[in-house]
C-alpha cells in the first residue's frame, strides 16, 4: 500500500514540477518578449514548489536521501547503534506529529485569507504541511517497524 502511495506521490511531484517549469517559462516569455506580465504565474509557481517539497518528504526518505548527522551514530556499534537509531526514529515521529497538528491548525485558520494574485484560500497552500508530514509519518512508522523486526540491520 505504501509503495502505491509512493508512486502516486512521485507522479504528483512530476506534474507539479512540470507546471512550475511551464509557468516560470511563460512568465519569462511574457515579460521579455511580450512586455507584459502574468499576474499569477510567480505565485502559482511558489505554491507548487511548496507542495512539491512537502510531498517529496516521504519519496526522498524512501531512497535514503535526507541529510543525516553521523558524527555520533557512525561511531556506535551493536546495541548502542540500535538505541540511537530508535531514538532518531522516535524524535522524527514526534516531530511529524507536531507538524501535522500545527499544520492542520494553520489550515483551519487560513480559509478566509486569500492569496494576493490568484485570490484562492491560503488554506489550500498550507494543506501541504499536514499532508506531506502525514505521508512522511507513515514512511517513518513503516521504516521503524522494518528496523525493529529485522533486528536493527536496516536504517
Amino acid at each position: 500500500m505504501l509503495d502505491m502511495a509512493d508512486l502516486v506521490l512521485q507522479r504528483i511531484i512530476i506534474v507539479t514540477m512540470g507546471f512550475m517549469l511551464f509557468f516560470t517559462f511563460a512568465q519569462v516569455v511574457a515579460r521579455y518578449a511580450l512586455h507584459s506580465s502574468l499576474t499569477y504565474s510567480e505565485e502559482l509557481s511558489r505554491y507548487l514548489f511548496v507542495w512539491t517539497v512537502f510531498l517529496g518528504l516521504p519519496v526522498v526518505a524512501r531512497r535514503g536521501g535526507h541529510m543525516a548527522v553521523l558524527a555520533v551514530s557512525s561511531r556506535l556499534r551493536g546495541g548502542a547503534a540500535k538505541v540511537c537509531s530508535i531514538l532518531a526514529y522516535a524524535i522524527s515521529i514526534v516531530f511529524m506529529i507536531i507538524m501535522i497538528v500545527q499544520g492542520a491548525g494553520m489550515v483551519l485558520r487560513t480559509f478566509e485569507q486569500l492569496s494576493p494574485a490568484m485570490e484562492i484560500p491560503m488554506a489550500y497552500i498550507y494543506l501541504a504541511i499536514p499532508a506531506g508530514c502525514f505521508f512522511m509519518l507513515c514512511r517513518l512508522l513503516v521504516d521503524l517497524y522494518a528496523f525493529l523486526t529485522k533486528g536493527g540491520d536496516t536504517a
